[in-house]
């Protein structure tokens, strides 16, 4: 994949506040290395060269902020995002139909502005699988012990549940444009991913992730990913 496929469109949801990082600043703003997540993630995305819209999602009233990180690109655009990150990635489906001209099998990445060590090459997985089989998801499997906790302030351990068959679900998820659209006018769920949204409808593909595309959301995640960092820029 050396040239840009045309219509391709990657949706970046980076309208969060960033609370949980303890930023005062939205947490796609926010530095890793000198550097803001957003920046690095939409770096490795146009390196990618498979698409040729990458739409952001940015809280309202911050459009100037963001501009100033992003690279001077023409397929770059911004979009103004919703409270929820369904409703970000729903507004940015909106802004596609009508600026993107997407057919009913362009092929639409959502990839979290959090997730910025993504490879390029973990991207290009994605989107072959998808394709094909019109919905794909990166995804890790659980090496963890897994249980079920009771629902309290003071959680207990109320029972054990196999890990055996269970991944963990990163981005970017890869869908035909329409599966994508169905999926959000359809459905009420306010979901924390759009491949649960599309599974309801289509089969979705889980493609070999990588343990360093972590999702940034703590401080603790920071200082984590500055370690993958060095390591990467080691390899």
């Amino acid at each position: 994949m050396t040239a840009p496929a045309a219509g391709y469109i990657a949706i970046v949801p980076a309208a969060g506040s960033g609370v949980r990082l303890a930023a005062q600043r939205p947490k796609a703003l926010c530095e890793l290395a000198g550097v803001p997540l957003l920046r690095r993630t939409v770096d490795t995305l146009l390196s990618t060269q498979l698409f040729s819209h990458l739409l952001i999602a940015v809280p309202d009233g911050s459009q100037s902020e963001f501009e100033a990180v992003l690279p001077a690109n023409d397929s770059v655009r911004l979009v103004v995002g919703g409270a929820e990150r369904r409703e970000s990635v729903w507004r940015a489906l909106q802004f596609a139909r009508q600026h993107c001209a997407p057919t009913e099998k362009t092929l639409v990445a959502v990839h979290d502005a959090a997730r910025c060590l993504v490879s390029a090459e973990c991207v290009r997985r994605v989107v072959r699988v998808a394709e094909g089989s019109g919905a794909a998801t990166a995804a890790v499997p659980c090496v963890d012990s897994l249980c079920l906790g009771t629902n309290n302030r003071e959680p207990l351990y109320a029972q054990s549940v196999p890990r055996d068959g269970m991944w963990s679900i990163q981005t970017p998820q890869v869908f035909w444009f329409e599966l994508l659209w169905k999926a959000h006018q359809e459905s009420v769920l306010n979901a924390t991913d759009d491949a649960s949204l599309v599974a309801r409808v289509h089969e979705v593909s889980l493609v070999m992730g990588e343990r360093r595309n972590m999702k940034i959301t703590t401080p603790e995640d920071l200082k984590l990913a500055v370690a993958f960092l060095t390591e990467i820029g080691s390899w």
